[in-house]
């Protein structure tokens, strides 16, 4: 995905695998951040709200009060 704001470019690439693995590979103003960072911290901490909002908007916890994934418990997903 990408995307241009406020004269940013934003540029996301996602694929899912079912392994127990993780490549990540994060970069900020085009310098690979081998360590990560606050910008992919960011970015997990946002996916997993919007995994949390969509699994409650399509009613996917509704056997479950009040339930959401924590960003660790929701790093399978991006495993």
């Amino acid at each position: 995905m990408e995307a241009d704001k406020d004269n940013v470019h934003i540029e996301i690439g996602l694929q899912y695998n079912d392994a127990y693995s993780e490549s990540v590979f994060s970069f900020a103003n085009n310098i690979n951040t081998v360590d990560g960072g606050t910008h992919l911290s960011g970015f997990r901490t946002s996916l997993t709200r919007t995994i949390n909002s969509a699994g409650q908007q399509m009613g996917l916890f509704k056997d479950v009060k009040e339930i959401s994934l924590e960003t660790t418990s929701a790093k399978a997903l991006w495993r």
